[in-house]
């Protein structure tokens, strides 16, 4: 009977060490104006208790006719103790990190959470909205402190929408001309009634 209770335990402390961890897009969904910079944040969350996040493999892509990435900055989550790659294409990127650092040393730096993992900025190039996706759809590579893959690891994807340049607000003229197209109606219809 002990050695059910044990075994029992053992697998459910198994389970409970390893926690839903999330990788999301920071904001989720944005909008910015055409030749406006967009960033985006990519954060982890849901860690269990003394559990860090020691290395991370991931690629994201977007839609490349929308936006084309101007930068890809790494957070601080990894410590400064570590070995980074970041190699982009036309649509994607694919970020990379394993910290030398301790679990000791890692764990004050992903409080509280979400904590940035990395930064993506985006030069805008046509109105549109476009996805940004983890790949391959929803899975990646997530490593605690001790190198062990967190199996129960997912991502949250985002998307930017690019407006016009003028966000769609009409500019002055466009106001007059209409206004002025208004007045010539009602001047017309009150002559037709005399």
């Amino acid at each position: 009977m002990k050695i059910k209770f044990l075994t029992l335990f053992l697998v459910l402390g198994a389970f409970a060490a390893q926690a839903a961890v999330i990788l999301s897009v920071d904001p989720a969904n944005q909008s910015v104006a055409l030749g406006n910079q967009a960033i985006v944040q990519v954060r982890g969350s849901g860690l269990a208790l003394n559990q860090v996040i020691g290395a991370y493999d991931v690629t994201l892509q977007w839609n490349s006719a929308l936006v084309s990435l101007a930068s890809a900055t790494f957070g601080g989550a990894l410590g400064t103790n570590t070995i980074e790659s970041s190699v982009s294409g036309a649509n994607s990127v694919n970020m990379a990190s394993v910290s030398l650092d301790s679990s000791a040393i890692l764990a004050p730096l992903q409080i509280p959470e979400p904590f940035l993992l990395f930064t993506l900025t985006f030069n805008t190039l046509a109105a549109g909205i476009t996805p940004v996706e983890f790949l391959p759809r929803g899975t990646f590579i997530i490593a605690d402190g001790d190198g062990n893959i967190i199996s129960s690891a997912s991502g949250t994807d985002g998307s930017i929408e690019i407006t016009g340049a003028n966000g769609g607000i009409p500019e002055p003229s466009t106001i007059v001309l209409i206004s002025a197209g208004l007045v010539a109606l009602v001047v017309k219809s009150r002559r037709r009634r005399k």
